[in-house]
């Protein structure tokens, strides 16, 4: 073997000596850190021999993590919330009247438990010489308005989340004559009706105006301008009326109206269009049985959904029942009852298609005095536990 390669194997004999020594060293640098985190002589977990294997450790963890995924889902996805959806008119001895804070706490309450959350509270109504009267018609309605004002404002404060609507009446005729044609008419409604909005603090306006018949020009004119003037973010719920004598109904019709005296298909939709609810007015019908007075109502919700439901709008549709005293011949109380009524809603609601369903707001209660337990057990019967 040459000089050379002796020479060269012995570097190599060195240079694994060297490395040798080097891993050596830094494991024993390791143990002496490990022994300077843990000193000598201290405690030491014992190792635990569990049943079933170390997968019993993660259930703790997984039942924790359970219960959060459970915690949020629920605060992406809450439940469901019962919306008080229904409506009541109140009258002027609501509205006029200095009512304790215990009326309107109990006021609210019963509605509240009923499942009422909005409220149709009148305010005045348009008198012949085109100004506002208190109820009686005799004084202007300035003479009332403080009142008025106060009754809003102590009513939110017992019901915070109500929806709360002016009930603003004009009769579209007079005795000097037909007078929706008028554009004063139509600038003193829309003022008013801002007025309501802007210094009486109502939520909404419910413009109850009548009588209008089929294919009317000057109605939808009136719903614009009140539109402008209270704007596209303030709701506008409209009173209208029945189609009374329909020929399809299969009921035995009144003589005292002429038959198809009903709204066209075309003419509801256009106030669809405009309102953000129309309020059918389910009574004064004329009937005298009460059979046919359900099938009647339940044909003015048919009516007025598939008429909805066939066009894009975003209007909802309210079903107006009574509970008030005789107004014979239009409206006998035996007949047109508050059960009754419900009855025609519950036998229609069942059979509704879930985009018909969409458009359904509620019913709306119209009485001429405070509705007893039975009213109400009547109404939860019949139609809130429906």
């Amino acid at each position: 073997m040459s000089e050379t390669s002796r020479r060269s194997r012995a570097r190599d004999r060195i240079d694994r000596r060297k490395r040798r020594t080097g891993t050596m060293a830094r494991q024993s640098a390791g143990t002496d850190r490990q022994r300077q985190i843990r000193p000598t002589g201290s405690f030491e977990m014992p190792t635990l021999k569990l049943p079933g294997g170390r997968w019993l450790l993660l259930i703790p963890g997984a039942v924790i993590l359970l219960v959060a995924v459970i915690a949020a889902l629920g605060v992406l996805n809450p439940p469901d919330v019962t919306l008080n959806t229904n409506a009541i008119w109140l009258m002027n001895d609501w509205t006029y009247a200095q009512r304790s804070d215990e009326d309107l706490a109990q006021l609210a309450a019963t509605l509240q438990a009923n499942r009422v959350g909005t409220v149709y509270a009148y305010v005045s109504s348009l008198r012949e010489d085109a100004t506002w009267a208190s109820a009686d018609n005799i004084a202007r309605f300035n003479t009332v308005e403080d009142a008025v004002i106060d009754f809003v404002t102590r009513f939110k404060q017992a019901y915070p989340d109500v929806a709360l609507y002016a009930w603003v009446e004009v009769q579209a005729s007079t005795t000097e004559g037909y007078r929706l044609d008028s554009p004063q008419v139509q600038r003193v409604v829309a003022d008013f009706s801002q007025r309501t909005i802007d210094v009486m603090q109502f939520d909404g306006v419910l413009l109850d105006v009548k009588p209008i018949f089929d294919g009317n020009p000057d109605f939808p004119a009136l719903l614009q301008a009140v539109r402008r003037n209270i704007g596209l973010e303030t709701p506008l719920a409209v009173a209208v009326p029945p189609d009374l004598t329909p020929s399809d109904a299969g009921i035995t019709l009144p003589p005292q109206i002429a038959p198809d005296t009903v709204w066209s298909l075309a003419y509801k939709q256009r106030i669809a269009l405009q309102a953000d609810s129309l309020v059918v007015t389910a009574y004064n019908s004329y009937l005298n049985n009460p059979v046919d007075y359900i099938t009647w109502v339940s044909y003015q919700v048919n009516a007025y959904l598939a008429a909805m439901s066939a066009i894009d709008t975003t209007s909802q549709l309210v079903i107006s029942v009574p509970q008030f005293a005789d107004r014979q011949p239009a409206h006998n109380a035996t007949i047109e009852s508050l059960a009754g009524a419900l009855d025609g809603v519950s036998q229609t609601f069942g059979t509704l298609t879930d985009a018909q369903r969409a458009l359904f707001k509620g019913i709306a209660i119209f009485a001429d005095r405070p509705l007893t337990d039975e009213d109400w057990r009547i109404f939860r019967e019949k139609w809130v536990g429906f």
